[in-house]
């Protein structure tokens, strides 16, 4: 768990331990108040914690209204206590509930927006940002729940990461492309991991895209779990692969995926990265990389995000700097902003196009 869900966690326990004398109403107001006082980052997950333990102890009690909140065996704070010392039926409900809303926070406070591509199982499209018959391929892999165009854009300064490679001379003699696939929550029949990098496999074989002489991958948080993948099962499309920049990827896991799981636990993709104890396939991939000459053949370039989102790291720094060929890049930004670079001069465009350079030589390639 998240330091920011301890945090969280710490805090809702304080406030049921204030209000445990009060009569339901008087603790209603009591929470209120003391929302104003909590950290805005902390609040949604405090608010969902308490608000749910109160509103169930409410319904639950077969007192009148004034009655003292601690004179009920079904009260805030006994419920609270029984969830940690006896787990008993209706504590079990209480955390079903409250573990559920907090997810739900989580997804729509943390988690990008729906972006262009509907909710339509196995939908994937591979579009050309530049395809002039160049000698090298860089393709774009976007995340879970999000969009091949919105996922690279700024929105403040209406920058494209690709077109910004399309206009920068260091990266003349690259084609770019841009992989779209369906990753959307609530959605029947919804691809894994491995049907998704199956989907790209195609479309790179069908499109000629093997071609190229070398291919390198820019891929943010779910993506670079896609791209891994695709390579261990593809020996044509690896073999020309020299470099992946990964953003923010969950090579171990995510505390908000997990949480995620929960609310949509038929979503696969969910699932599978969770984290090492919950997820065979992210263990066996993990093991599966190190063992396999891809671990040193491929350069693993690596940022993670410093910037919580709503209070929350998505991928923790430990997880994202899993299996990197050399010390990760603290991005300055949150999970989203990290596939988003504002200018050339960002430190996540800047260290890319250095490394660049330097694999193919300081002229262009």
């Amino acid at each position: 768990m998240s330091n920011s869900l301890r945090k969280a966690e710490d805090i809702a326990r304080k406030l049921l331990l204030e209000i445990q004398t009060l009569s339901s109403e008087e603790a209603m107001t009591h929470f209120q108040s003391k929302m104003q006082d909590i950290p805005e980052e902390y609040r949604n997950l405090v608010d969902a914690m308490v608000g749910a333990t109160l509103v169930y102890s409410h319904k639950t009690s077969n007192t009148g209204s004034s009655t003292p909140v601690n004179s009920h065996p079904k009260t805030a704070i006994s419920i609270f206590r029984s969830w940690l010392l006896d787990m008993n039926k209706y504590v079990r409900l209480i955390l079903t509930v409250g573990v559920l809303i907090v997810a739900a926070v989580a997804i729509f406070s943390v988690l990008p927006p729906i972006g262009h591509i509907k909710s339509q199982a196995g939908r994937d499209e591979l579009r050309e940002i530049r395809s002039d018959g160049r000698d090298n391929l860089i393709i774009f892999v976007h995340g879970i729940r999000d969009d091949g165009e919105l996922t690279w854009t700024n929105a403040e300064t209406e920058k494209n990461w690709g077109q910004m490679l399309a206009e920068d001379s260091r990266f003349e003699n690259f084609d770019l492309s841009s992989y779209h696939y369906s990753s959307m929550l609530f959605q029947a029949g919804s691809l894994s991991i491995s049907n998704v990098a199956d989907q790209l496999a195609f479309r790179i074989d069908n499109g000629s895209v093997t071609d190229y002489e070398n291919i390198i991958f820019v891929a943010h948080s779910m993506g670079g779990i896609v791209v891994r993948n695709l390579l261990l099962k593809n020996d044509a499309i690896s073999e020309k692969v020299p470099l992946i920049y990964f953003l923010a990827t969950p090579t171990a896991g995510s505390d908000i995926a997990r949480l995620a799981s929960l609310v949509d636990p038929s979503n696969r993709q969910l699932d599978a990265i969770t984290s090492f104890e919950r997820s065979n396939f992210l263990a066996d991939q993990y093991s599966t990389w190190r063992g396999s000459h891809l671990m040193s053949k491929v350069y693993s370039l690596c940022a993670f995000e410093t910037v919580p989102t709503n209070g929350i790291l998505v991928v923790e720094q430990v997880s994202a700097q899993s299996l990197c060929s050399e010390r990760t890049i603290p991005s300055g930004q949150n999970h989203s902003g990290i596939a988003k670079p504002y200018s050339e001069e960002s430190l996540i465009y800047t260290v890319f196009a250095n490394r660049v350079e330097t694999l193919f030589g300081r002229e262009s390639p």
